[in-house]
């Protein structure tokens, strides 16, 4: 591998150590042809600005550039059409290092730690207060299923392994079932789900080679459990934690109900619009209005959406019209959006991320009727009724507090 070219490794041991050492995501060299100098720089992963690490001689950077397009077998002094990747060891761990883009005598890398990831804390996903309440109060449920709604990169994964490492669920027996595992977390028992005859979405996910190669070795390494033996697997195994990743069939929804009903904290997943479509997927499915009995279940719908940057972010003036044709009222005093510009410390006027989110508890005995006549039209209404804040509500918030933008709002989040 990359020790047919000692050179390379060599220079970016050298890069690499200085930019590990600043929790450094991306390494940026820029030519300055008059001076002909390239100037080395770091972003790190929080909020300080880019960091000079070096400068190098033209000569040296050339070299440089020589020899990682010898490994890679791109040209560096063009605009790349794909992405290529290195792995480099440093005393601190396996590194990949990404070519992200390249024009003209420019170079970015993005960094990569390529060994196992420990997974986010609920204090590092970016929740408010009210949101970040609500997720330990889940955290402290004995017993019951959690459903998260949403799409492949809305953070649902991430946001359960964050609620698996909070100190009321690590102290339980906690199992957790998934077809494409990405991290591992720790006090946990991981199985692969085998044969269900899905999980290429999983995949998707990880266009990060480092992360996806990362998976790939947590896939090998945990026991397997195939589809056709997985109810009776979980009922002998009877952990007070499941974490069952996407349910998709009425033997696997089924299975989480009667495990709840046991006693255990089920967490769960699938593909819905918002919190209420959560029970009309379990109609779909035939499950049937008698599991629901003695079981707590909360339905929760989130979207993970760009974090305006701080250093950039510029107040955007609506007019009265615009907040019409957005479904808003005219008169919005105090409501001060911004908009995405750019800068040299952000991608093109983001930096990170927060989550959104809408929980809906509902009723048993009204979800055991919708069950029976299979008609879920009703739920939404009666929720908004009830004090149901949504997606689009809590994405304005995000609005007002100028953390995200009124563009990523709108796009992102249904209109009710």
């Amino acid at each position: 591998m990359i020790s047919k070219t000692p050179e390379l490794p060599k220079v970016l041991e050298h890069i690499l150590s200085l930019a590990v050492d600043l929790n450094a995501a991306d390494l940026h060299f820029i030519p300055d042809v008059e001076a002909q100098q390239v100037l080395v720089k770091a972003r790190p992963r929080d909020e300080r600005p880019l960091t000079e690490l070096a400068r190098w001689s033209w000569a040296n950077y050339k070299t440089f550039c020589t020899h990682l397009e010898r490994f890679c077998g791109l040209r560096v002094y063009q605009r790349l059409p794909d992405m290529a990747a290195v792995s480099v060891t440093l005393p601190s761990g396996s590194w990949a290092v990404q070519l992200e883009s390249a024009t003209n005598l420019s170079l970015a890398m993005r960094l990569t730690p390529s060994a196992t990831q420990s997974p986010l804390r609920l204090d590092e996903l970016g929740l408010d207060a009210s949101d970040f309440a609500e997720a330990e109060h889940l955290c402290t449920m004995e017993s019951g299923v959690i459903c998260l709604a949403g799409s492949v990169g809305d953070g649902r994964d991430t946001f359960i392994n964050a609620c698996l490492l909070h100190p009321e669920v690590r102290r339980r027996d906690c199992v957790i079932i998934h077809p494409w595992p990405r991290v591992e977390v720790p006090n946990a028992e991981h199985f692969v789900l085998e044969g269900a005859g899905w999980g290429g979405d999983e995949r998707l996910e990880l266009a990060d080679p480092a992360l996806l190669a990362q998976s790939e070795a947590l896939f090998e390494r945990f026991p397997k459990v195939s589809a056709d033996k997985l109810t009776r697997f979980v009922r002998r195994r009877a952990p007070e934690v499941l974490y069952l990743r996407e349910v998709h069939s009425l033997e696997m929804v089924e299975l989480c109900f009667e495990m709840a009903r046991r006693g255990t904290l089920v967490f769960t997943t699938l593909h819905a619009s918002d919190a209420t479509s959560i029970p009309g997927r379990f109609g779909a499915m035939k499950l049937e209005p008698k599991a629901l009995r003695n079981v707590q279940l909360v339905c929760r719908a989130q979207r993970r959406l760009a974090r305006l940057c701080p250093h950039c972010r510029q107040p955007q003036a609506l007019s009265p019209a615009s907040l019409k044709a957005m479904g808003l009222p005219e008169d919005q005093d105090g409501f001060a959006p911004h908009r995405a510009v750019g800068c040299e410390q952000c991608n093109e006027g983001h930096k990170g991320w927060v989550l959104v989110q809408e929980t809906h508890r509902p009723e048993r005995r009204v979800l055991e009727r919708a069950l029976s006549v299979n008609n879920f039209r009703r739920l939404r209404p009666q929720a908004l009724k009830d004090g149901l804040r949504t997606l689009r509500q809590h994405a304005l918030e995000r609005v007002a507090n100028a953390e995200i933008s009124m563009i990523e709002a709108m796009m992102k989040t249904p209109p009710r």
